[in-house]
């Protein structure tokens, strides 16, 4: 890899009753925002471990760059979203950064704290076989966990039912119909329902979040 690499994370602020609400009421609104903000901890603090490569925050709403930054690793970019789908808003970013000059881009979600960084390499060396334009990270619920590229295209970003477990199988669809060649790395989780939450306890992976999950007496 060099340089002109950049990783960019989808992020909310964490406030309560704004970010995983999906969690509710298994903890509360309070306790869920919290975890959140533990997420982006253990998220950044393992892409800060990347080489040659630029890390970017895409957050919303607008208005609270200040907050977001406090949460994370000095270095990180910080750009709003922009977009009234979530498809809008990854596209808007991948042109963002492809324009900006960088050869290689990589979306990733924020619900996956303890995702291997090595998942994020191997999408990187995806892309950079002969061939490859686009590489998906396919999530369990049948979304997807990160979409790397290197060309321009708005085309993997329409017509997708968003937030549907069609969403992977529907963008691999206008890929074709594109004659975008896209390839898979490996699966992994989400953390999005309350079933969900012991995948975290003692997880070394995503050390900030297990400690406020150990931390919670309501889950004890």
């Amino acid at each position: 890899m060099n340089k002109r690499h950049a990783v960019a994370v989808m992020v909310k602020v964490p406030e309560p009753g704004y970010v995983k609400t999906r969690l509710v009421p298994a903890l509360t609104e309070v306790e869920a925002a919290g975890l959140y903000e533990c997420f982006l901890k253990d998220i950044f603090g393992k892409l800060s471990m990347l080489e040659h490569v630029d890390l970017f925050a895409a957050y919303t709403p607008r208005g609270h760059k200040k907050r977001i930054a406090a949460l994370l690793p000095d270095g990180v970019g910080l750009m709003p979203q922009k977009g009234n789908s979530l498809g809008d808003r990854m596209y808007n970013v991948f042109r963002r950064l492809l324009v900006k000059g960088y050869k290689r881009v990589l979306v990733l979600g924020s619900d996956s704290p303890d995702l291997p960084l090595g998942y994020v390499e191997d999408a990187f060396r995806c892309l950079g076989e002969k061939g490859s334009e686009m590489v998906l990270g396919p999530a369990l619920d049948g979304g997807y966990y990160l979409v790397a590229m290197d060309i321009l295209t708005r085309i993997p970003f329409t017509g997708i039912s968003w937030s549907t477990d069609r969403v992977l199988k529907e963008t691999l669809k206008r890929a074709r119909q594109g004659n975008i060649n896209a390839r898979l790395i490996e699966p992994w989780h989400d953390i999005d329902t309350p079933g969900d939450i012991d995948k975290l306890r003692g997880n070394e992976a995503a050390p900030e979040s297990a400690r406020f999950i150990g931390s919670l007496k309501s889950l004890q």
